[in-house]
Formats: structure tokens, sequence, C-alpha cells
């Protein structure tokens, strides 16, 4: 399943762009802007982001096998647009309350190990770092370590809400947690191999100008493509395969 869904992914990269060109390169324009311009940079990113919503509803589809028309503009896909909107604010706050969970409970941890260390003063908070001693930061490492990667499986769990959406034609992000039931390192590790070249890419455009503030038009350019030009095809593409793929073997799993 794993190396399917990456070859799939990077064979759909092509047919991706011949299918939204227009909304993957509004999408990187719109990127560019934000990156490269000194003022309005936030409203040109949200705009980027529009736009990468847009290609989405176009390329979903294609990335199951679904045959439709390519027309940008018509009444379906504005509604599948405002679904896969939906299922993105949904997943994030779901993603967002576990990250404060697990937060809140790694702070616990690290405040145990700082109370039973010696020269912590509850009242004195630049005591509680020094307090912690080599027995305390491994407790402490361990269960970051723990609620990081649990963290990510329940992020894995919920990763195909977007194309059962789609699919089903009405929003879906829990009611898919069946479909990825001892699937989620399989999927992470799937996510892993078709996004390291675009990751690696953006690491180096970043090392090239960390610097806040506008960056170069080339540098801006190179990131837009690669986040709307290349993220995002590459992602659609392996999570729609995987989807075909996990539904085909349980027919069942997410609700009609």
């Amino acid at each position: 399943m794993v190396l399917d869904g990456v070859k799939a992914a990077w064979r759909f990269l092509v047919p991706a762009w011949r299918r939204a060109w227009a909304s993957l390169l509004s999408a990187s324009v719109f990127l560019v802007l934000a990156f490269g311009a000194r003022n309005l940079g936030g409203l040109w990113f949200v705009l980027g982001l529009l736009m990468m919503v847009v290609a989405s509803g176009q390329l979903w589809p294609a990335a199951m096998g679904q045959a439709e028309s390519p027309r940008a503009w018509d009444t379906q896909l504005r509604v599948r647009e405002l679904r896969l909107l939906a299922v993105a604010g949904l997943t994030f706050l779901f993603l967002f309350v576990l990250f404060l969970l697990v937060f809140v409970l790694v702070l616990c941890f690290a405040y145990a190990a700082a109370a039973s260390g010696h020269g912590f003063v509850s009242s004195e908070i630049a005591t509680w770092a020094p307090a912690v001693d080599t027995r305390g930061r491994w407790v402490v490492s361990v269960v970051a370590i723990v609620c990081a990667l649990s963290w990510i499986w329940a992020a894995m769990r919920v990763s195909l809400a977007a194309p059962a959406t789609v699919e089903k034609e009405k929003v879906l992000m829990i009611a898919t947690w069946p479909l990825t039931r001892g699937r989620a390192w399989a999927i992470a590790m799937a996510q892993v191999l078709t996004l390291i070249v675009p990751v690696g890419l953006t690491a180096l455009l970043i090392a090239v100008h960390p610097a806040r503030g506008p960056a170069p038009l080339g540098l801006a350019l190179a990131r837009g493509l690669v986040i709307a030009g290349l993220w995002l095809p590459l992602t659609i593409g392996l999570m729609g395969r995987l989807y075909r793929d996990l539904t085909s073997a349980q027919p069942s799993a997410v609700p009609a």
C-alpha cells in the first residue's frame, strides 16, 4: 500500500496540472505575492489558500478515479469546496484540541519533575528548569515523545476525511476513523516518502532566506510553486489512492 501510494502520487502530478492548471497557477501566484510583498502579505496568503481549496475541489475526484467534467466553476464544485473547507476546519479544531491536551500533559510531568528536584521554589519560575535532574529529564522526554507520536497517530486516523467527504458528498471527519484502523503508521510512512522532496526543497528555500520580510522574487516564486504546485497535487494523489485502496478492502468502513 505504501509504495503503490507513493508511485500513484508522483504519477498524478502531471494529470493534476493538466486538469487544474489555472487554479494551481493562481494559488502559486498569490503565494508568490504573499512571500514577496512588503504589505498585505497576509491577504495574499489567504487568497492563495482559497485557490488551493478550489484546486482541491477539482483534483480530488480525479485522484479517486471518478469521472467528472473538468469545468471549474459549476455549482457542484462550489458546494464541494465548502465541504472541503468545513472538513479542514473540523480537522484543525480536532487536532488543535488534542495538541492542547498533550501540551498540558507534558507540562504536568515537567512540573512534577521540577517539584521533585532540589532548589525548586514554586513561586519562582526561574528555579523550575534547574531543579529538573537527569532522571526527570528522561521522564519528561519520554512523555513528550509518546505524546507527539500519539498526536501524529490521531492525525493519520482522520487524514482521509477529505476524500471521504468528496465521495459521499457530505462532511465527514471522525466518521472516517474506522477506515484507517491499523493503517495509521502506514499512511504516515507513505506521506513521508511522498513529501520528502517538497519538504527538502522547502527547507532549502527557507535556509537560503531565513530572515523575516519579503523574499527575493526568485525565492518567492520557488516557494509558491513548491507549496501549491508540488505539495498539493502530491498529497491529493497519495491520499486519493490510499482512500481507493482502503475502501475497496473495507466497503462498509465509511458511512454512506
